[in-house]
């Protein structure tokens, strides 16, 4: 399988699809092995995946992915092993009674750095195993407190009758959803689960501006100019691209952090500045 597919792809995944149902899709549509994304996320949750087609997954490193914005509705008064609607239930406790001053109190206190317990049911690596694989099996084991920053906390609205609290959060890479909703019932005096979670935002990248999943084999692939802040395409010389072929420093009167060299419409390889006019290689492309 080959193919000249390269670029990004916003995706606005459904609820019930799985991450990797949609990398599937991306593979036959642009007819590529290579298809690699920023954060998967759960099947029940929808919304935005960052997908990087062909050789443009070696360009993943430099998306800005450190804020992402979700969307979330958090049942209260009752607790699932995978802090889900999808899981079992495994506490139930009242719930106080609450006003919408006194949730947007809790949220608020939620922001800035904290430690967080990830989910059992979650894609870390325990051992050499998933966890969510290790928590099916019934094999009890430990996670490890992760940092997080929470930069956001907007309450969007709050039913009485059914004790759900919808909120609007905007977190650091790695923050579980999930284990937040858990936390914010605690805070709130009860348990709780999230019934619904959606992405809208990886950086500056909207959901808004995704294809559904039936609409990624007629998608146009993004440059990465439009996806990374600070890169900027460039059309070398025959003198300049031989050294580029050969991975040596370059000097190129730029402003740009980022480099990426093409030659007769090829693309080259990847340069970073490392001083005034000077440009290192950080990748070079197979398939050019």
């Amino acid at each position: 399988m080959n193919s000249d597919a390269f670029g990004f792809l916003l995706v606005d995944k459904k609820e019930g699809v799985t991450s990797s149902f949609v990398d599937i899709k991306a593979k036959k549509a642009f007819n590529t092995r290579r298809v690699g994304h920023l954060g998967t996320l759960d099947p029940f949750a929808s919304g935005l995946l960052l997908l990087a087609i062909g050789e443009a997954t070696k360009l993943l490193p430099l998306v800005p992915d450190n804020e992402k914005t979700y969307e979330a509705v958090l049942q209260l008064g009752e607790e699932t092993d995978t802090l889900d609607r999808n899981g079992k239930i495994t506490a139930t406790l009242d719930v106080p009674p609450l006003e919408e001053e006194k949730i947007q109190e809790v949220l608020s206190s939620f922001l800035g750095t904290s430690n967080q317990l990830p989910p059992k049911y979650s894609a870390k690596w325990i051992d050499g195993k998933r966890a969510y694989d290790l928590a099916r099996e019934g094999i009890e084991f430990q996670q490890k407190p992760i940092d997080i920053t929470i930069h956001q906390m907007e309450l969007l609205s709050f039913d009485k009758e059914e004790k759900r609290i919808a909120f609007r959060t905007t977190v650091s890479r790695g923050t579980y959803i999930r284990s937040l909703g858990l936390d914010i019932a605690k805070r709130l005096g009860t348990t709780g689960y999230l019934s619904s979670l959606r992405r809208t935002q990886i950086g500056s990248l909207h959901v808004r501006d995704a294809v559904a999943v039936e609409g990624i084999p007629d998608a146009v692939l993004l440059p990465p100019e439009s996806v990374i802040p600070g890169l900027t395409t460039i059309e070398l010389d025959e003198r300049k691209a031989t050294r580029a072929l050969n991975g040596l420093p370059l000097s190129i009167s730029s402003d740009f952090p980022y480099l990426l060299f093409t030659h007769d419409g090829k693309r080259i390889a990847l340069y970073r500045n490392e001083g005034p006019s000077l440009y290192h290689c950080l990748r070079g492309f197979s398939h050019a």
